[in-house]
């Protein structure tokens, strides 16, 4: 099992860039939970966290492909020594302020958006102009996908332990550390970073639009399940007086995403990726069902694992179809896009999660949950992305 693996990591330069874009997406996993914890700590309000975190994940997913296409044409390099300090900027200034005054923090969320490092969309794409034996490429995003879920448990668990045992600023503070060493690291590594292509020089190389609209569309689905988890775990733990085993439940979830993620990338030359993001989808929706009727922290904990268990197959497939769908020198702006989708829905489901937690219950959250998920999969049913597929070109 561990063959196909190993054949990717030989790539010169893989295990490097890899192992910088780990420390560069941490933030992913921390910030989002960070601004709840932070901002609720202070404030009291669930409502005016969901909303703060869901203006720094829709500013970040607006600067997202503005980041991609920039990459993209100029270079990463640029983007990555700049980007990690906008962030640091706007961190600085949400723990300054920490909902009070909400302008302050509203502004230092935008700012905190803008600069939020697009680390693990880069890195996919110095896999995929990197990467020899294309027959491998699935391998190496389900690799990069293990280490968002290493991210995932790890990130939740660091930022919950810091911010309600330590001390409510230092969460987010080791967020933006995480950011500049993995983005200035991975900047860093010239030998293995993408020819940037002028959009003059591009020729016909234009995204295609059907397909990567319907990808997006499923993202936001998928999106809104992510954005409302953390959200309405934080509020069931606190319903059960356990709210600091919030960042355990959320990690329980990525240890499942991280084992199924693991068993999708051995298996190299896998299926119809179009068919695998249909039954993923599906299965995603089917595993929320349960969670509303949870009473227990275990009993969430249970239904967590098993929703984590379809989460990773469904972003290796859907960042697989965007790789096929695109031109080389598009890839990562068109990851970004997906990724925009993908924060959308976060934000989405942060900020009408947090409206159900404190007028109904998180229990109740979780039906919204499932029915974003259902819309998702719809979406991936009909998506019209069969006919949009290139033939792989070795780079």
């Amino acid at each position: 099992m561990m063959k196909a693996y190993q054949e990717a990591l030989r790539t010169p330069g893989a295990l490097r860039f890899s192992l910088a874009g780990l420390f560069g997406r941490l933030p992913a996993s921390m910030t989002g939970l960070g601004i709840v914890l932070l901002i609720q700590h202070s404030t009291g309000s669930y409502g005016l966290a969901g909303l703060v975190a869901a203006v720094y994940i829709l500013t970040s997913a607006v600067a997202a492909p503005l980041q991609g296409r920039i990459a993209d044409q100029f270079g990463q390099r640029r983007v990555l020594f700049v980007v990690p300090a906008i962030y640091c900027l706007g961190i600085a200034g949400m723990v300054w302020a920490a909902g009070e005054p909400l302008s302050l923090t509203i502004i230092s969320a935008i700012i905190a958006g803008t600069g939020a490092p697009q680390t693990g969309n880069m890195v996919r794409t110095r896999w995929t102009h990197n990467l020899k034996d294309r027959k491998l490429l699935s391998t190496a995003f389900a690799w990069e996908a293990i280490l968002d879920e290493v991210v995932f448990i790890i990130g939740p668990v660091l930022v919950t332990f810091l911010t309600l045992n330590v001390a409510a600023p230092l969460g987010l503070t080791a967020a933006a550390i995480s950011s500049l060493l993995g983005g200035w690291g991975l900047a860093l590594q010239r030998a293995t970073a993408p020819t940037p292509v002028k959009s003059s020089a591009r020729g016909d190389d234009k995204l295609s639009l059907p397909p990567l609209i319907s990808l997006i569309l499923s993202a936001i689905g998928v999106g809104f399940v992510f954005g409302a988890s953390e959200v309405l775990i934080v509020g069931f733990t606190d319903e059960l007086g356990q709210k600091d085993l919030a960042g355990w439940v959320l990690a329980v979830s990525s240890v499942g995403s991280l084992l199924a993620g693991f068993i999708v990338g051995a298996r190299s030359a896998a299926s119809d990726p179009v068919k695998r993001l249909r039954i993923f989808t599906i299965l995603l929706a089917c595993s929320l069902i349960p969670l509303p009727f949870a009473a227990t922290t275990f009993q969430m904990s249970i239904g967590m694992f098993v929703m984590g268990l379809t989460i990773a197959p469904t972003l290796i497939t859907a960042v697989n179809l965007v790789e096929l769908v695109t031109p080389l020198t598009r890839l990562t702006e068109a990851l970004t896009w997906v990724t925009t989708g993908l924060s959308a829905g976060v934000a989405l489901g942060a900020v009408v999660s947090g409206r159900i937690v404190e007028l109904h219950s998180a229990s109740l959250g979780f039906a919204a949950a499932a029915l974003a998920a259902t819309l998702a999969a719809l979406v991936a049913w009909f998506a019209p992305v069969s006919q949009a597929i290139r033939e792989p070109k070795n780079p």
